[in-house]
């Protein structure tokens, strides 16, 4: 069984948050930094980012733990529905993105660009998907 400090499927911080963490892993401003706003809020998203990250390791150890003592994990309905509304709202606001950037105005090879960089994004993003899940991962 793996330990709850280790997650079984490591996140990629953005990269200017990934370059402040390695820079300064306690995510705490140095006495005497320079600190301008947008410098503020590096720290204060880079922080939002770890803290999500913990809570997401909490959720994987809890789910293990359930696994292992009774075999299937409950879900409170309403969390369910909140989920679905969120994740459909999310997509919503993609699709509007995506219409936004791919304008019929532009002329083919702009829209091409486009195309090739949303995909690349969309797959980026997707080896922390859990929508492709075949069962036998462990998560």
């Amino acid at each position: 069984m793996q330990q709850a400090s280790k997650n079984p499927k490591p996140s990629r911080w953005p990269s200017p948050y990934q370059e402040l963490r390695e820079s300064n892993p306690s995510l705490v401003p140095m006495p005497g930094e320079e600190m301008d706003d947008a410098r503020r809020s590096l720290y204060a998203r880079a922080n939002e980012y770890l803290e999500m990250e913990e809570k997401d390791l909490q959720l994987r150890e809890w789910v293990r733990k359930e696994m292992e003592t009774k075999g299937y994990v409950e879900m409170d309905d309403d969390m369910v529905r909140r989920r679905a509304e969120a994740s459909a709202i999310i997509e919503e606001t993609m699709e509007k993105a995506r219409a936004l950037l791919l304008n019929e105005d532009d002329d083919e090879e702009t829209r091409k660009k486009m195309r090739a960089l949303l995909i690349y994004d969309t797959e980026e993003e997707d080896d922390d998907d859990e929508s492709d899940y075949d069962g036998d991962d462990e998560f």
